[in-house]
């Protein structure tokens, strides 16, 4: 089970109906996933990890701004959670806060894009995990996972 803002990126919905994932939906408002919405949701029905847009979220493009980071990050380490965080689109403001990864470093497993940046005709991206889950990241994208873009 995979926590998501009621709103996610479509592609994470094909990629988790693929490999078998139930995506749990969390309440947002405009400064992103709520982090009491992300604590009920758990309570309610624990999952494994959360998928984060902070930075130009897709489709609706908001900024999660420094402290509710801070809020959400206190509630991956309360309830013992992983946030994968999609920094596909980070890159694009200049002055954008600090990512998630830099609050909950040992929590976080960042996805990125190298294609966006470059040659948005070449699909290139990567992930940095934590070390205690690189074996775990690394098995994951082996499988094919995320794939080519369509």
């Amino acid at each position: 089970r995979l926590a998501v803002e009621a709103l996610t990126y479509p592609v994470v919905k094909g990629v988790a109906a693929r490999l078998g994932v139930t995506l749990v939906p969390v309440a947002a408002d405009g400064d992103g996933m709520r982090p009491d919405a992300l604590a009920d949701a758990h309570r309610a029905a624990p999952f494994g990890a959360v998928y984060l847009q902070p930075t130009l979220h897709n489709p609706h493009g908001t900024t999660m701004p420094p402290r509710r980071r801070a809020e959400v990050a206190a509630v991956l380490e309360r309830l013992g959670l992983h946030a994968i965080e999609d920094r596909v689109w980070a890159f694009l403001p200049a002055d954008g806060p600090e990512p998630l990864a830099a609050l909950a470093g040992d929590r976080t497993v960042v996805v990125d894009s190298l294609s966006k940046r470059l040659a948005p005709g070449l699909t290139l991206g990567f992930a940095v995990p934590p070390a205690a889950l690189a074996g775990r990241v690394a098995a994951a994208l082996r499988s094919g996972a995320w794939g080519p873009a369509r």
